[in-house]
């Protein structure tokens, strides 16, 4: 006859779904209010942040705001990087012409 492992668990019958948060999902309508609100200048960055610290909204929001804010700031670091490269050429080309 078999014998399971001794370190066998059995599996769980049961799953207390009162433990698990829900969140409410984000419909289509608010998603278009979303993008738009990222399309206004200054406005984008202020709601990103008001979201992304709230803790009593929609977790999905706040997650979303977290990862644009995110993005954000790889792309404040991809573009500094880029105009300090640029820059140096520049300088460096117009020394090596001796136009200074």
């Amino acid at each position: 006859m078999y014998e399971p492992p001794r370190e066998y668990q059995p599996p769980q019958t049961s799953f207390d779904r009162t433990s698990v948060c829900e969140a409410p999902v984000i419909g289509v309508f608010e998603w278009i209010v979303i993008q738009v609100l990222m399309m206004i200048p200054l406005v984008n960055i202020i709601v990103l942040i008001v979201w992304a610290v709230d803790n009593s909204g929609n977790p999905t929001r706040g997650n979303f705001a977290k990862a644009y804010l995110i993005i954000i700031a790889f792309q404040i670091v991809m573009i500094a990087i880029f105009l300090g490269t640029m820059a140096g050429t520049i300088l460096n080309f117009v020394n090596e012409l001796g136009l200074q």
